[in-house]
């Protein structure tokens, strides 16, 4: 994926819209990605991700996953939720 980048003298730094997602993924061949953003409020996380269809531009889905507590925490059991939801392995509650 870099060298492909690379090659395209694209960098991902700073590429946090759906639209530098999108063109990432066209860059790739990608048919959708998955992009998203980490909020942090009073004492909660929040981890908001979308899954974007390249060509259309869409959002096909979207999921939220909040933590009250430490960043270890959101990092070791929600990010890992989170993942397994977004990959089929587990559904969400």
């Amino acid at each position: 994926m870099e060298e492909v980048l690379d090659e395209q003298g694209f960098q991902l730094s700073g590429c946090t819209s759906d639209e530098c997602v999108i063109e990432v993924g066209k860059l790739l061949g990608a048919s959708h990605m998955i992009a998203g953003s980490i909020g942090y409020i009073g004492s909660t996380y929040s981890v908001n991700s979308r899954l974007i269809d390249v060509e259309s531009g869409k959002i096909l889905e979207s999921w939220i996953e909040d933590c009250k507590g430490k960043i270890d925490e959101l990092l070791s059991v929600n990010m890992r939720r989170l993942a397994q939801i977004i990959s089929g392995i587990t559904s969400e509650k």
